[in-house]
């Protein structure tokens, strides 16, 4: 546990916010009525970008880059 919060330490946590909750309750949505679900998780993950401003790192760009409006910064650790 004392190690965990070690490692957290740096990184800063989101609230979520009830502007959030709509947010992501709207992503899903459009996403689900075009077919194109990516999960809660990273529903969840590109309100809160979304919602602070912020680019979304990710080795899964396929799922950030169908929702309007998400900086996305893609990483491989394979060479």
């Amino acid at each position: 546990d004392a190690a965990l919060q070690r490692f957290l330490a740096p990184f800063g946590v989101l609230p979520i916010t009830e502007t959030q909750v709509w947010r992501a309750a709207r992503i899903d949505a459009d996403l689900t009525m075009n077919g194109q679900t990516i999960g809660a998780a990273d529903t969840w993950i590109a309100a809160a970008a979304l919602e602070s401003d912020l680019p979304v790192l990710t080795q899964n760009t396929g799922h950030f880059t169908r929702i309007s409006g998400v900086q996305v910064i893609g990483y491989s650790i394979l060479p």
